[in-house]
């Protein structure tokens, strides 16, 4: 019987020493567990704030590239008007000395007709005075030979 006691006794500090060892087994499975959580949550902390980041980032480069395409396109229209003007005051120009010329011409066909108006009423004149002193001497001859 002593030797039964000793058997359960040793039994008994067996299955003790396996439920400690279970015990802190599960303890310490736990412990890695919670620090396994503890590292993933900070992990996706880590990572959501790289995200932040990098969608910050995106945006500014975005933006950036929006500006400069803005700055790009506004500077090509302001060369296209620029060019335009240009265009439109040569064209005026041209209309200005054309309407000239023709100021011109038009003055010196005015000033051909006026002149070939006056040597028409000239001639006229010169001829009515002529065929009126033809006349008025031919009275007189008839006046005188009658």
């Amino acid at each position: 019987m002593v030797n039964n006691k000793v058997n359960d006794m040793f039994e008994q500090q067996q299955n003790t020493g396996k439920s400690t060892s279970l015990a802190e087994k599960y303890a310490n499975a736990v412990g890695q567990l919670s620090d396994a959580n503890d590292r993933a949550a900070h992990a996706e902390h880590n990572l959501q704030v790289e995200r932040i980041t990098r969608q910050d980032l995106i945006d500014e480069e975005v933006a950036r590239r929006v500006a400069e395409a803005e700055e790009r396109i506004r500077k090509e229209l302001e060369a296209q008007l620029a060019d335009k003007t240009k265009e439109l005051e040569e064209r005026n120009k041209a209309l200005d000395k054309r309407e000239s010329d023709v100021d011109k011409k038009a003055e010196t066909i005015a000033q051909n007709v006026s002149e070939q108006v006056r040597q028409q009423m000239s001639a006229a004149k010169t001829r009515f005075e002529k065929t009126a002193l033809n006349r008025l001497a031919d009275m007189f001859d008839m006046f005188m030979q009658a």
